[in-house]
């Protein structure tokens, strides 16, 4: 009788350890398959703010009334902003994507015309991850319209998305007329 008390008590302390390892492994793993998946999210993201910039230019050099549809548009994290000038992504990350520094003295990595920037939160270890396309109205050509039809910003989520061409305005400027359904 006594050796199988051995035999139960060493068990249950394999399977104590066995347990204790598996939360030290999970522990040291949870961080890093975060990151990783946050790293997928942003090279995801940027890819789709080439296409919308690419669809954007094309209706523009196209001609009044030229269109395309994006569909879907998926944000997966983070939000996506669209205003007259610029579309804008940001998300809360523990990834460093690229060196961090202040919002008021930006350290801008450039791909193509999106700028990439990311800084420092308030939590320790965690950072804003920014994605930027500018269409600056003091000498760009370009003007984004949201149509009051579609959804408000932020965008989370799946989406149908519209570009259309709306011809010039009285500012010389060309109108992109931007539906979000």
């Amino acid at each position: 009788m006594h050796k199988r008390g051995v035999i139960w008590v060493a068990a249950v302390l394999y399977i104590a350890i066995g347990m204790v390892v598996l939360g030290l492994i999970l522990a040291a793993a949870l961080p890093a398959i975060g990151k990783l998946k946050d790293r997928n999210v942003y090279a995801q993201t940027k890819e789709l703010f080439f296409v919308i910039d690419k669809n954007i230019r094309q209706v523009v050099v196209e001609g009044v009334a030229s269109q395309r549809e994006l569909n879907p548009l998926t944000i997966t994290k983070g939000s996506l902003s669209i205003d007259e000038d610029n579309i804008q992504w940001s998300m809360k990350t523990e990834a460093m994507i690229v060196e961090p520094s202040p919002a008021d003295d930006r350290i801008i990595k450039k791909e193509g015309n999106v700028e990439i920037w990311q800084e420092k939160t308030a939590v320790k270890g965690e950072y804003a991850l920014h994605l930027d396309i500018y269409y600056p109205q003091d000498t760009g050509q370009i003007r984004l319209l949201l149509d009051p039809a579609g959804v408000g910003m932020p965008l989370q989520g799946t989406y149908s998305v519209l570009i259309k061409n709306a011809g010039v305005a009285a500012t010389g400027k060309i109108d992109v007329n931007i539906l979000v359904q």
